[in-house]
């Protein structure tokens, strides 16, 4: 009895402490209280890491591999059977589970229905064995493969990085097992949409497909999203390589197909860039990201350009219907970060849905959606591919309110973890290192991540989760920390040891910040939103709310875009190495120097490298969004292309070329790839004289260091 009141006074004493530290800690009257809110309750502690001891010399060759990657997996590792990063679309027979595991360019088969988290897959499509995740081109191999589509018979892929549908007119049975039939390319091996020797447009026009993202099989018809704005019909499924299709719907005829010149201006014919399609025997749906519209069809379409019966497009919703399904005469579309449904047809343009669930904001793991991208029903269940959740999740039963919750997930252990934002993986990861720190800003989950060491080895852990709250977006430092985000610029008098709020905030509003750089005398952040580089006076930073100057503008009230040699339009990142300051200037193709310091509003710059040019050239730009400049080099992320341009001496104009590549073996290569010597999207750099990191962005999201004297 005595042992017994013992132990039941530890308890309650025990239970107080709890409730008491627990109390203090969520008014933040802890020292250490913001600390475990923001770091310790989010992510477990970091573990050691080897950190760099001495640097190597030298400079860089055209194609050499990375050497270090901060991820969740390594380099070729999918993380096995179990794991998903990014599923694109789902499928199902009924019996059989099928999910587009994007990001590890690969199809994962469930034979059974799974029943319990984390259950590993049975086959592996596009790889040949559950390990590895490599691209390639071959009747075997995916790259980065979006839709799926099954009728219980046959399977079908949209294989969206090689422009190409796979179809195995037998369900798969062995790992690896090689395709049957392509559609969009004339054969296994090529990729007409990349090259150089592009077809006529009349060959073209039916027959080829540009990145397509859907996929699905109706009896013995073909439907296919692609991306230059249509859905492509087969009214009798394919039966030889490179079929053309019989219909097109989002055009007016075939011959509009990657035809720029037209403008197309009929929200109820035209498509912009489809993601996603369905039909159940009475009504097809499409969803369009960029035209943000659901376009509804009373019955599947017996000829071309027909306009949609319905459209609805939400006023707040920027992914629009990137997932829809049907079940039982009712409609599943995602919306952000929710799905809606519909249980009547629709009888009028912007019918609201019934219901909808899985929205309250995105989660970094948790019961609310992040991106759903698929959606598939056998009439029974639900499954969702949570794309930026990196899992797949299924309901038992059908959703019938807002409050419907998944039953099992697979691709994480668990409906709360999340592999891919972590100490060692984030989002859009964008680097700074001033040679001894690393410091990477995560601006999808508005993460701040500080290395206090260079790190020497993949995987390795942030030894600050997050810096603080605020949503900031980039960082960079010398001497002070300065970070930005939409609020201004937070400025911290010292580099931090642990989560800590800001010593100052220069609250001047920022549209959409893509970069920051620090000199020893001013700070600079590239507002892509609205068309400007931001210049502040490092000096006098704290005595005033406003910056000095503003690039790309006359002064700080416009906001327009230009092509002129002293606009902008959509800049990406900025670079400073105190004489010079470096702006790729994204959608006008071209990167702009200025020789420093900035003496004034809307200052020309002193070098213009022009990315323009008419026809296939090797020194063309496609969405350049990375630079970075150290002493008399420059280095630019030339994103689209899929690759980093070096010149050993800073250009004076268009006649200094490009010395070396990265992410490509030459200057001719724009493919993308995960692979060590390969770049998917690469857009934020960072160099410190030693070491170039790589932040790749949207649909990859590693963080690659590649070493001069490799």
């Amino acid at each position: 009895m005595k042992r017994f009141l013992i132990n039941a006074v530890i308890i309650i004493i025990a239970a107080a402490i709890t409730i008491t530290l627990g109390s203090l800690i969520l008014r933040g009257q802890l020292p250490f209280a913001n600390f475990v809110i923001n770091t310790s309750k989010t992510a477990p502690p970091a573990r050691p890491y080897k950190y760099v001891a001495v640097k190597p010399e030298g400079w860089f060759k055209s194609g050499q591999p990375a050497d270090v990657v901060l991820y969740a997996d390594n380099f070729n590792n999918s993380g096995g059977a179990s794991s998903l990063n990014h599923p694109g679309k789902v499928a199902t027979d009924g019996k059989r589970l099928i999910v587009a595991d994007t990001y590890n360019n690969r199809v994962l088969i469930w034979n059974n229905i799974p029943e319990k988290n984390y259950t590993p897959a049975d086959l592996v499509l596009g790889q040949t064995d559950m390990t590895q995740n490599m691209p390639g081109t071959a009747r075997d191999k995916l790259r980065w493969p979006q839709g799926v589509s099954v009728d219980g018979a046959r399977l079908v892929v949209a294989d969206a990085n090689n422009n190409r549908i796979l179809i195995w007119n037998t369900f798969p049975t062995k790992d690896g097992q090689p395709a049957d039939l392509v559609i969009g390319q004339p054969n296994f091996t090529s990729d007409v949409e990349t090259g150089d020797n592009i077809p006529p447009p009349d060959l073209r026009q039916k027959k080829d497909i540009w990145w397509p993202w859907d996929v699905l099989i109706y009896q013995n018809k073909l439907m296919v999203i692609s991306l230059d704005g249509s859905l492509l019909i087969w009214n009798k499924f394919p039966t030889q390589n490179y079929e053309s299709a019989d219909i097109v719907v989002g055009q007016k005829n075939f011959a509009e197909r990657f035809n720029g010149e037209i403008k197309k201006e009929d929200e109820r014919l035209y498509m912009k860039t489809p993601r996603s399609v369905a039909y159940d025997g009475k009504y097809l749906v499409v969803g369009d990201y960029n035209a943000h519209t659901m376009f509804v069809y009373d019955g599947l379409p017996a000829e071309s350009g027909k306009e949609a019966d319905f459209i609805y497009q939400p006023p707040s919703v920027l992914k629009t219907a990137t997932g829809v399904a049907f079940a039982n005469g009712k409609l599943y579309a995602t919306m952000d970060n929710s799905i809606s449904v519909w249980e009547t047809s629709f009888a009028a343009d912007n019918q609201p849905p019934d219901f909808s669930f899985g929205s309250g904001g995105i989660d970094v793991g948790g019961p609310r959606l992040n991106s759903p991208y698929g959606l598939a029903t056998d009439g029974k269940r639900l499954f969702v591919a949570d794309t930026n959740g990196s899992r797949v999740l299924i309901y038992n039963k059908l959703p019938s309110g807002s409050n419907s919750a998944p039953d099992v997930v697979l691709g994480q252990k668990d409906l709360f973890s999340a592999r891919y934002v972590s100490r060692n993986s984030r989002n859009n990861p964008k680097p700074f290192t001033d040679g001894n720190l690393l410091i990477v800003s995560d601006d999808y989950n508005g993460l701040v991540q500080i290395y206090k060491h260079l790190p020497d080895e993949s995987l390795a852990d942030a030894d600050i989760y997050n810096l603080a709250d605020g949503g900031y977006i980039a960082c960079g430092y010398n001497e002070n920390l300065y970070c930005a985000g939409r609020n201004g610029i937070s400025e911290w008098d010292k580099m931090p040891e642990r989560s800590v709020k800001p010593d100052f905030l220069s609250a001047f509003y920022i549209g959409q910040v893509e970069g920051l750089a620090v000199d020893d005398k001013a700070i600079y952040v590239s507002d892509s939103k609205t068309n400007r580089i931001l210049v502040y006076n490092k000096n006098t930073f704290k005595n005033k709310q406003k910056p000095d100057f503003a690039l790309g503008q006359d002064n700080l009230k416009t906001v327009a875009p230009g092509a002129a040699a002293n606009r902008l339009d959509y800049p990406g990142q900025v670079s400073s190495d105190g004489k010079h300051l470096a702006v790729a200037d994204t959608n006008n193709r071209r990167i702009l120097i200025w020789d420093l310091p900035i003496r004034e509003n809307g200052q020309a710059p002193s070098i213009i490298w022009d990315g323009n040019a008419v026809g296939f050239s090797p020194y063309v730009f496609n969405i350049p969004k990375g630079v970075a400049i150290y002493k008399n080099s420059l280095f630019v992320a030339d994103t689209g292309n899929n690759r980093i341009l070096i010149w050993d001496k800073l250009p004076k104009n268009n006649n200094d070329k490009p010395d070396r590549v990265l992410g490509q073996k030459d200057l001719y290569g724009r493919k993308p790839s995960n692979a060590q010597d390969g770049l998917l999207n690469p857009a934020y750099l960072a160099f410190d004289g030693h070491y170039l990191w790589v932040g790749e962005f949207k649909w990859s999201d590693r963080l690659l260091r590649f070493s001069v004297g490799r």
